[in-house]
């Protein structure tokens, strides 16, 4: 992704990176302070997947917007998470009525720790944390 300035941005751009920013912010506040059991609606449907169908060409554009959207947000101090992001952009899909699945995965690093991982897919789009999906073994799907 290049480096951006705010005021180069057109005024969608813009316009979701705030709706990003803000929902990142208000995921990162309530997945620190609350219990899973509080914002678990959040994440849709248990073990039901959406099918990876190619959207036609405005559906296609919305969904790259939103994850240009989430990926700006890394830049931020509270948007470096991949649950923060995976569960922003999913907000911000359902928003618009665009299916999206979450996906949740653990693996172990390389000190044998057990460590975890989301990552989200519209259609055939990975909107977001997926290009590391295949280290980890999926243990939760949402729609």
């Amino acid at each position: 992704m290049k480096n951006v300035k705010f005021p180069k941005l057109s005024s969608t751009e813009r316009r979701l990176f705030i709706e990003a920013a803000c929902e990142t912010l208000l995921v990162r506040i309530v997945t620190t302070f609350r219990n899973t059991r509080k914002y678990a609606s959040w994440f849709g449907q248990s073990q039901v997947e959406t099918e990876p169908v190619v959207f036609d060409a405005r559906r296609k554009e919305q969904v790259l917007q939103i994850k240009t959207a989430i990926a700006r947000c890394r830049h931020l101090v509270w948007g470096r998470k991949c649950l923060v992001e995976s569960i922003a952009a999913k907000r911000m899909l359902n928003r618009r009525q665009i299916p999206a699945t979450l996906y949740m995965g653990v693996a172990k690093n390389e000190k044998g720790k057990l460590i975890a991982h989301a990552w989200i897919r519209s259609g055939d789009i990975w909107v977001s944390g997926g290009r590391n999906r295949h280290k980890f073994t999926v243990v939760g799907i949402f729609s």
